[in-house]
């Protein structure tokens, strides 16, 4: 069973990479799109790997840290070898022309150019692939350059900023399992609640996350956020 440790570690290491893969994408200005795998920082030209090593060697740090030197042994190598694969996603796909391709043959070729229809539709999308693949960063690595690639040839009404905080608001509040949520997967060793109480919770917080999705990026929308 998963350790209280390494749930700490598989939880804390999935969110650092979610939130670090939002501000690479997200900070970046279309045009710049190449120079978003060196950034960590607006003013820091760190790459993904140094900066994911940053962040995970603060969590072993005395008395700032979460961890200690005794949970190296807990480390779940297989976790780490996911995650590798699944920020090499994007990249490869942006490399090899298949997010463009995905765009091109599996989105319609446009969209009504009202907000709601863009909502719903980003947020449909995040949804079927986030039930599928089930981490919230493998979903995000996957959806977020098809999303932009797709809003170049068709247009999304949004900026590419705002097409992508629209499918992060998505794919990290909804959930039907415990894999789809890395604290939810972590919380059932520490709290003893099971895979049955999970998904009970499931379907109402989805329907929430939708209202949530329409609610919150209509009211960036008005304000001129997006």
């Amino acid at each position: 069973s998963t350790s209280p440790r390494r749930g700490a570690l598989i939880s804390g290491t999935e969110t650092a990479y979610s939130r670090y893969r939002l501000l690479l994408i997200a900070g970046t200005k279309p045009g710049d799109r190449w120079y978003r795998e060196r950034l960590l920082l607006t003013f820091m030209g760190i790459g993904i790997a140094w900066g994911t090593m940053l962040l995970t060697s603060l969590m072993f740090l005395p008395r700032i840290g979460v961890l200690d030197a005794k949970a190296f042994a807990d480390v779940p190598v297989g976790t780490l070898v996911f995650l590798t694969c699944a920020l090499s996603i994007g990249s490869v796909g942006e490399a090899t022309g298949m997010s463009q391709w995905i765009a091109d043959t599996a989105l319609p070729a446009s969209l009504p150019s009202d907000i709601l229809s863009t909502v719903i539709f980003i947020s449909a999308i995040s949804l079927a692939i986030h039930t599928l693949i089930g981490s919230v960063l493998a979903t995000a690595v996957v959806i977020f350059p098809i999303l932009i690639s797709f809003g170049d040839v068709a247009g999304l009404g949004v900026s590419d900023a705002g097409a992508v905080l629209i499918a992060y608001q998505m794919i990290a509040s909804q959930f039907f399992l415990s894999m789809h949520q890395a604290p939810i997967a972590s919380g059932m060793e520490l709290a003893g609640y099971g895979e049955k109480t999970v998904m009970k919770l499931g379907a109402p917080m989805t329907c929430l996350a939708l209202v949530q999705q329409v609610l919150v990026t209509g009211w960036l929308f008005l304000a001129d956020v997006l």
